[in-house]
């Protein structure tokens, strides 16, 4: 039997650990044994409709093992808010087949979260020993230890099959013993909860290889810390000392858990409860009297507003944002004067800088670029210049109040017509991904459970009619023949031009993943808004005219700052060197993968008719999406190693896409962060055609996001691209965003 570490002694003193013992009180190993029975009796009941329940000591036992090594982990051990648990487990003999039995018999089956002797929830009284025998259809597996044929386990307490709801209706199996099991679960202490989140994901992984009773797996956030001790963004685990001579923790890192257990999904909970009782005892009675005789939740782990500002999500984009001040500030104070210079080239065959579409022409000439060692000042010049453009395309700060404004009135437009459905509408695009423009139309999606099979709300006319009599919108129509049916409208409170869809969540999770991206490295947010404004305004922002959309530009951009980049010192060939600015969070260890499985509805040509038709929902449709969120800050400035300007990777980007790049043979694929050789099937395609520049989509890898540009839009791009990297390459921006067509 392992012991406990020693490094628990530096998270707690004596003292320390006997007030654990004393505050606890068997709560957190009754609670974790309550949790481990109500995931097995779900997985019985709603997997394998098995109404009986007949749990092994020895399956209990080795669930407690399991729960006690990832608590021994030093991680856990170190923090003085989780280091108790191991202590606990340990104390409480439930590591034993034996230990197990005594503990089920001592409570009877009657235990606080989980109870079985109320006959208005369950049936059954005193516990029911079984025998070896009654497992015969139920589970053979051992565990590797001693099988025993007497006293081998007992009937569990079961979910409630009860016919009525608390208010008469008619209720789902086991939907009121859920009910009662969370709101018990939402006051047990917050750190054990988040404990027990990340056990039971641990053994639904690890042990069971299933969902339990469901629910989504997260990153649990600011685990081990206390509102008031919340020290962001810090590069260790160890604690310190704050200036009141307290001690601050340091949150515990890259741990999973089942969200619905965490302490911030049920601080949310105990916050609404709150709130609603002091709704209901506003005319006195018992919800006056319940709310006065405690304080509400204060704490930032039951707050609605936890995660903002300095204790959570928002914490990564401020920081981000004030690296990003920072390097305008350093190239507004050390340089002066104006970037612009002549140009000189390179000796080539071309005068003329022509393509003749058979790839790219490498005897183009290319412009003599001096390094940055070299020449610091027109590179520091022209960096203050792009960091001043990059300030004034930001847009006004009350556009996101705007944005929160129009969400509100569509969500009460969709929950006013469906009150019976649990609908939300869900933010992605530019205002989530980070990359937000004066301009930006706003993107939402209805979200909700089955919402793939709500014939109205995927009726985009249906839709379009409700937006314009409930909502009030302008300018509306339906678009129901796009590769994602959405409906086009305008907002005239707020005057936001917007885009709705139903059901393709895709979109928000694509949204994340670019959001990571921008809080890695503060040269990312102005190289990206910058690419978008030179195309823009080159005119080649546009894929409804052939050219390129804003989210293909972004990704374009992304992909070329995961490369190693460095021009050869002549700039006669283009090398790669081992530092890049951005990871690829796509290509990450598993254990830092972020994965979801999304179901999302599209229309496909029809192979025969190539007419456009809504294809009904099937395996296909099935996307998993898998990447590292970047949610801990572990990849934040991995990209410093690498020293470039952002004036200089600007010039590098427009001198790869007009110079190197073969368009003909080769495709940018985004999920593998990499530039891809065309497969053979693509290439004959283009035999009796131009060549298309081809952008494979991060998730959908059947779906190329320049799927329009090619021939003469294409050859456009490339005369934009031409063009902009002369005008950078002379120091001239303003140059580089006049519309050479």
């Amino acid at each position: 039997m392992a012991t406990v570490n020693s490094s628990a002694v530096n998270a707690l003193s004596s003292a320390e650990l006997a007030e654990a013992f004393t505050r606890d009180d068997g709560d957190f190993v009754g609670c974790l044994y309550d949790t481990i029975l109500y995931e097995r009796a779900c997985y019985r009941l709603y997997e394998l409709k098995k109404y009986d329940f007949p749990l092994k000591y020895d399956e209990l036992a080795n669930d407690f093992i399991t729960a006690y090594r990832l608590c021994l982990e030093p991680k856990f051990l170190a923090n003085r808010h989780t280091a108790a648990f191991a202590h606990l487990i340990l104390q409480s003999k439930l590591l034993t087949t034996k230990g197990v039995r005594v503990f089920a018999l001592e409570y009877l089956g009657n235990y606080e979260l989980f109870p079985s002797g109320d006959p208005d929830i369950v049936h059954g009284e005193d516990i029911n020993e079984l025998d070896e025998g009654d497992f015969s259809d139920y589970d053979s597996v051992e565990h590797g230890m001693d099988p025993i044929r007497k006293n081998v386990g007992y009937d569990g307490p079961l979910l409630t099959r009860r016919s009525q709801g608390h208010f008469g209706g008619p209720i789902a199996e086991g939907q009121a013993h859920r009910e009662i099991f969370s709101t018990q679960y939402a006051g047990v202490y917050k750190h054990s909860q988040d404990m027990i989140a990340a056990i039971i994901a641990h053994l639904r992984k690890h042990v069971w290889f299933h969902n339990g009773s469901g629910g989504e797996i997260i990153e649990i956030q600011n685990m081990g810390v206390n509102g008031a001790d919340f020290v962001a963004r810090n590069g260790n685990n160890k604690d310190s000392i704050g200036d009141d001579g307290t001690r601050v923790d340091r949150p515990i890192k890259n741990v999973k858990g089942v969200k619905k257990y965490t302490r911030r999904f049920n601080g949310k909970r105990k916050r609404r409860n709150y709130e609603k009782a002091k709704e209901r005892g506003a005319n006195g009675g018992f919800w006056q009297q319940m709310t006065e005789s405690r304080d509400p939740p204060t704490d930032y782990s039951d707050s609605e507003t936890e995660g903002e500002g300095a204790k959570g999500e928002g914490t990564e984009l401020e920081g981000i944002d004030a690296d990003i001040e920072k390097l305008a500030a350093l190239s507004l104070a050390k340089f002066s004067g104006s970037p612009k210079r002549p140009i000189r080239w390179l000796a080539g065959v071309n005068y003329e800088d022509l393509y003749d579409w058979k790839g790219v022409n490498n005897d183009l000439r290319l412009i003599d670029l001096s390094s940055e060692d070299v020449d610091p000042t027109f590179y520091g010049r022209l960096t203050r210049d792009i960091m001043i453009k990059y300030k004034e395309l930001l847009p006004p700060s009350e556009l996101m109040d705007r944005h929160k404004q129009l969400k509100s009135t569509l969500e009460d437009v969709i929950t006013t017509e469906f009150p019976a459905e649990n609908f939300k509408v869900e933010a992605f695009g530019s205002f989530v991904s980070g990359l937000l423009m004066a301009n930006s139309d706003a993107d939402f999606c209805i979200i909700g459970e089955n919402i793939h099979e709500h014939q109205s709300l995927n009726d985009m006319n249906y839709l379009a009619s409700l937006l314009r009599s409930k909502g009030g919108m302008e300018k509306v129509f339906a678009v129901p023949n796009a590769m994602v049916p959405i409906v086009k409208f305008q907002d005239p409170r707020t005057k936001m031009e917007c885009d709705l869809n139903t059901g393709n969540n895709l979109g928000v999770v694509n949204s994340e993943l670019i959001r990571a991206y921008t809080t890695i490295d503060e040269r990312v947010k102005p190289f990206l808004y910058m690419i978008k404004a030179i195309c823009k305004a080159q005119g080649i922002n546009d894929s409804r005219s052939g050219y390129l959309s804003s989210y293909a530009i972004t990704w374009i951009g992304i992909v070329f700052l995961q490369q190693e980049l460095q021009l050869a010192p002549a700039a006669s060939a283009w090398g790669w060197d081992k530092n890049s600015v951005l990871p690829k969070l796509q290509q990450q260890p598993f254990e830092r993968m972020r994965e979801l499985t999304l179901r999302i509805n599209h229309n496909t040509k029809n192979a025969v008719t190539s007419a456009t038709s809504l294809v009904n929902s099937s395996k296909s449709d099935m996307v998993h999406c898998r990447f590292d969120d970047n949610k801990d800050g572990f990849h934040t400035g991995s990209g410093r190693v690498n020293k470039k300007s952002l004036a200089r990777l600007l010039i590098d980007f427009f001198e790869y896409f007009s110079r190197h790049f073969n368009y003909t043979t080769t495709a940018i694929h985004v999920g593998r962060a990499s530039f891809v050789s065309k497969t053979s099937r693509e290439l004959r395609n283009e035999i009796a055609r131009p060549p298309t520049f081809r952008v494979v989509d991060p998730f959908l890898h059947h779906r190329n996001i320049t799927g329009t540009c090619r021939g003469e839009s294409l050859a456009r791009v490339w005369r934009a691209f031409d063009h902009s990297y002369r005008m950078l390459s002379a120091g001239d921006l303003e140059g580089a965003m006049v519309n050479v067509e």
